[in-house]
């Protein structure tokens, strides 16, 4: 797996990141994964988990955060589905 540089901000707000990107079919999936969620739930219209809104989502399957920029609240992961989680 290829090293991943942090973002200026990960640096000077001290959110913690990981040093690993996810393979290509993993950023796939949740592309299409927030493609669907913003065609079936109308909450997502206000701004998706996905991309740097602040927004969350949860239902009884997974939970998807935006990044956060409150460095007072360590972020551990973005998207979290059983076992698996992802940050970006």
């Amino acid at each position: 797996m290829k090293e991943y540089e942090p973002e200026l901000g990960q640096m000077l707000n001290g959110q913690p990141y990981h040093r690993y990107e996810c393979p290509e079919y993993i950023v796939a999936l949740l592309q299409y994964l927030e493609y669907e969620m913003e065609n079936t739930y109308d909450e997502i219209d206000a701004g998706s988990p996905f991309r740097n809104t602040g927004n969350t989502f949860n239902n009884d399957i997974f939970q998807v955060e935006a990044y956060s920029w409150n460095e007072d609240i360590p972020q551990l992961w973005n998207f979290k589905y059983e076992n698996i989680e992802i940050s970006w």
